[in-house]
């Protein structure tokens, strides 16, 4: 179980970060954009911010993220049907959207750098998804569960998790969005480290 917990997390945090050109740059709003669209699927501002249409923006974000998740179930070893794999992605998709996060005010570190400082409540459902599939797999074993049932379990354990999982305590973390040179232009960027470990903060993982 470990394994596959392993793998969800990873899936979660394979995203590609678009860049903001230099113009009139609103730090705090860049992120603010980024966020609402990689937990609460919001488009519009993120979008309109990184200069592309947004249903560009919802395909690099939610078929990439899809992808992963995929390519991570699919090498976990679970036997998983078509619909099981949509259920799967539906029920990730709700873990995230209850992830809540405040953007504090953006400030200049150096050279047209900027720090902004997030607030995020975490959900720290997949430790409890782990307890709550181990729990579930070991009784469906001793009553002659086969490998086919596995992955209908964890789904039912994800639904337990989603509807009973708690908040956990808010984590303060700095997000520093940089300024480079990229294809002759001038634009920003959240730093690729800090944007991943948003994802653990965000299940609880940090």
């Amino acid at each position: 179980m470990k394994k596959i917990i392993a793998l969800i997390i990873t899936g979660v945090m394979l995203l590609t970060l678009g860049g903001c050109k230099a113009a009139d740059f609103d730090a705090k709003g860049y992120v603010q954009a980024a966020l609402d669209a990689k937990f609460h699927r919001e488009y519009d501002a993120y979008a309109k911010i990184i200069g592309v249409s947004v249903e560009e923006a919802k395909g690099q974000m939610e078929e990439e993220f899809n992808e992963s998740l995929k390519t991570s179930m699919n090498e976990s070893g679970l036997k998983i049907t078509d619909a099981q794999m949509e259920e799967y992605l539906k029920l990730e998709a709700e873990i995230r959207a209850k992830v809540k996060y405040e953007v504090k005010a953006a400030k200049k570190d150096g050279e047209d750098n900027f720090v902004v400082e997030v607030a995020i409540t975490p959900i720290p459902a997949y430790e409890k998804l782990k307890n709550k599939y181990s729990e579930k797999l070991i009784a469906a074993v001793q009553n002659g569960a086969t490998e086919n049932e596995y992955m209908g379990i964890l789904l039912e354990a994800m639904k337990e998790c989603i509807a009973n999982v708690e908040a956990g305590e808010t984590v303060i973390t700095s997000l520093h969005v940089k300024r480079q040179e990229k294809d002759n232009q001038k634009v920003y960027s959240i730093d690729e480290k800090e944007w991943l470990d948003v994802d653990l903060i965000a299940t609880g993982e940090k």
